[in-house]
């Protein structure tokens, strides 16, 4: 009854604190979900009042699974987020706040649909019609704050203009579904990866292919321009990390295990680059459950990071330490310190860990949402949870964060909007 002794115990800490609250923050007030345990805790409990609260458990835990599907907002259940949108019909894969107008955000989903929306409107302000199949990713671009694209596992990318909502390209050179997309940061330029293992690389202004990188022989799992925009950064399901120059389409560099520092043998599903280029360091993530250090401007792997026991479905890089982040099925966050390749914290969600994302703006932050249908905000220099986001009824798939606000959506099909108010 471990977990639902972890459920009690953060129940009665949540009254005890009670008196602490100040009038303001009533509305920010976190009741842990019955189906959702927050991590350990060594608080003892009476045995009474445990079994009281056991058999409660039980009862509400059966209520909830059985209307999971059907929960409407409703219900009698916690939920600490601002506004609920319920218009997908399947679960929500994919959200994107707008960098230049955080007010706006656009969301993809399973039942083929985006929609882009205004934080200020109770109903979607367009919705986006055409793809055939899954949209799975969707991104504004950051140079042309009214360009937005679509990825979808009908193997197209969309260009729209989320001003008219209306569709101003449609890109379909790759022969498998797209798995990643990513924006240049100076230029209307989208790279996308396809299941296939190619790369294709359009102008979202004129609709034109520009190039196509051909080199993986499996998947592209993640793709990234570096910050100053040179070089393209593909990993793959072949278990390399590849760097080309986007003019050419030509490989760089090929990172792969078998070298001096061990890199991945099994496919590469999680990256991230170092805000500073000149660094060169990118971090990778694997289902072999390690985390690589690697420079892609000498092509060498610098530290082959041990400690999950899991896949490693998500890393970030902090801004304000000089740490990287791994989040992993096995429920855990590590964070590393680069330098000396140790584990600095270590944070857990009671599920595995599906997204970890560090900001710019808050550079000691990370935050994170999982299968335990939680989205967490963490101190990584001390691992502490700073604060839960509970309301989601399934897993959380993806969140976005600008400013003071957090979008999240998840396979309960909805879309939530969350004030970070810490």
């Amino acid at each position: 009854h471990s977990m639902d002794q972890h459920t009690n115990d953060a129940q009665l800490e949540e009254e005890e604190e009670e008196d602490f609250i100040d009038e303001e923050d009533i509305g920010e007030e976190v009741v842990f979900e019955n189906d959702v345990p927050p991590p350990p805790d060594d608080d003892d409990i009476n045995d009474n009042q445990q079994e009281a609260n056991q058999q409660n458990d039980n009862s509400q835990q059966e209520e909830v699974e059985e209307e999971e599907d059907t929960m409407n907002d409703d219900k009698p259940y916690v939920d600490t987020s601002l506004k609920q949108y319920k218009v997908h019909t399947d679960a929500v894969y994919s959200v994107s706040i707008n960098p230049k107008h955080p007010t706006m955000f656009a969301t993809g989903g399973g039942d083929d649909l985006a929609y882009i929306w205004s934080t200020t409107s109770p109903t979607p302000l367009h919705k986006l019609t055409g793809h055939t199949d899954s949209i799975t990713h969707i991104a504004f671009s950051p140079s042309d704050s009214h360009l937005l694209a679509t990825a979808s596992l009908d193997a197209q990318c969309k260009i729209w203009d989320t001003n008219a909502g209306t569709l101003l390209h449609s890109f379909d050179g790759p022969g498998e579904s797209i798995e990643c997309i990513t924006w240049h940061s100076k230029g209307p330029v989208l790279f996308a990866g396809s299941g296939d293992g190619m790369g294709w690389m359009w102008n979202a202004s004129t609709g034109k292919v520009m190039n196509v990188f051909a080199g993986h022989s499996d998947a592209v799992t993640k793709c990234r321009f570096t910050t100053d925009g040179k070089k393209v950064i593909t990993v793959s399901n072949d278990c390399t990390l590849r760097l080309w120059d986007p003019k050419t389409a030509q490989t760089l560099h090929i990172i792969k295990d078998g070298g001096s520092v061990p890199f991945h043998n099994k496919p590469i599903i999680s990256m991230a680059c170092h805000h500073d280029v000149d660094s060169g360091v990118v971090i990778t993530g694997s289902t072999d459950t390690r985390v690589s250090v690697v420079n892609i401007n000498t092509g060498k792997v610098m530290s082959s990071l041990t400690g999950h026991t899991g896949s490693v479905e998500c890393v970030s890089i902090l801004t304000g330490i000089p740490c990287c982040v791994s989040g992993s099925l096995d429920k855990s966050i590590n964070v590393w310190d680069i330098n000396t390749r140790q584990i600095r914290s270590t944070m857990y969600h009671q599920d595995g860990v599906v997204k970890v994302h560090c900001s710019a703006s808050m550079p000691h932050v990370v935050f994170s949402c999982s299968l335990d249908n939680t989205l967490s905000l963490w101190d990584a220099r001390t691992g502490t949870e700073v604060k839960k986001f509970e309301g989601h009824t399934d897993h959380v798939l993806d969140f976005d964060v600008v400013d003071n606000t957090i979008v999240s959506v998840g396979e309960d099909n909805s879309i939530r909007v969350w004030n970070i108010n810490i």
